[in-house]
C-alpha cells in the first residue's frame, strides 16, 4: 500500500532472461475499488550493472489491470519499479526478481 494505493505486480518469481515477459499490475483504492483512470509504467533497473533504460508503458487491460510484456537482457537481481501517475500524483512500488539464464 503506498499513500492509500495497493499496488501489486504480478510477473513471474524467477523468470528467464531473452524471454517475453507479462507484467500484470494491478490497482485498488484503500477500499479494495480498482482504479482505471490511471497512466502506468515500469521501470527496469540492474543495480548492479546499470542497462539503461528500459520503461515500458503498461496498457489499460480491465478493471484496475494494466499490462505490459518486455524481456530481460541479463541473469541476475533486477528491480521492478510499478510507476503510477494519477491526479496529479506519482506512486512508486518496487519489486525484486532473479533473472535466470
Amino acid at each position: 500500500m503506498v499513500d492509500g494505493l495497493s499496488i501489486t505486480l504480478d510477473t513471474p518469481d524467477r523468470p528467464r532472461m531473452n524471454t517475453a515477459i507479462d507484467f500484470v499490475v494491478l490497482l485498488q483504492d484503500a477500499k479494495g475499488q480498482p482504479i482505471d483512470d490511471a497512466s502506468v509504467y515500469l521501470d527496469l533497473d540492474m543495480p548492479a550493472m546499470p542497462m539503461g533504460v528500459t520503461q515500458p508503458v503498461a496498457l489499460p487491460d480491465g478493471p484496475g489491470r494494466y499490462w505490459a510484456r518486455t524481456a530481460y537482457t541479463m541473469e541476475g537481481l533486477w528491480e521492478i519499479t510499478v510507476v503510477v501517475e494519477r491526479a496529479e500524483e506519482t506512486y512508486r512500488a518496487t519489486f525484486r526478481r532473479d533473472v535466470l539464464k
